[in-house]
C-alpha cells in the first residue's frame, strides 16, 4: 500500500500549518527535509496499518501465534516511525502512561521470558 499523492501533499499541508513559523527560523533546505521526514514517517507503515485494520474488522480469522508476531511487528515498526513524526510536528511527546504502575511492571522484564522466543521471530 503506497501512499497517494493526495495523501502525501495533505500530510505535507499538515506540516505546514503545524510548523508555520519554521519557515522563518531556519533555512528553507533544513524545512523542506523535515517537512518530508515528516510525509515519510507518517505513511512508510500504511501495509501495517492495513493489517491492523484487517485484524479489528476480522479478529475471528486470526490464528493466535501468528498475530502475537505481526503485533509485535507492527509495534517495532509503526511506534518510532509515529514517535519520530509527532517530534517533527509538535517538538516533545511525553509518556503520558510513565506513572501506570502496569506499564512499568512490564517496561522492567516481567514478560521478558515469554516475549524472548516471539521478538526473535519478528526481527528475523
Amino acid at each position: 500500500m503506497f501512499p497517494t499523492p493526495e495523501l502525501k501533499e495533505l500530510l505535507g499541508k499538515v506540516y505546514d500549518d503545524g510548523r508555520e513559523s519554521d519557515r522563518k527560523e531556519m533555512s528553507a533546505e533544513e524545512y523542506a527535509r523535515r517537512r518530508h521526514d515528516f510525509v515519510f514517517h507518517m505513511t512508510d507503515w500504511l501495509s501495517d496499518l492495513k493489517f491492523l485494520s484487517d485484524l479489528y474488522d476480522h479478529p475471528e480469522k486470526a490464528d493466535v501465534e501468528k498475530t502475537t508476531i505481526e503485533i509485535m511487528g507492527f509495534l517495532f515498526h509503526v511506534l518510532p516511525h509515529l514517535t519520530t513524526a509527532g517530534r517533527l510536528l509538535l517538538d516533545e511527546i511525553g509518556d503520558a502512561f510513565a506513572n501506570d504502575w502496569r506499564v512499568r511492571k512490564v517496561a522492567k522484564g516481567s514478560m521478558k521470558k515469554s516475549r524472548g522466543k516471539k521478538k526473535a521471530k519478528v526481527l528475523a
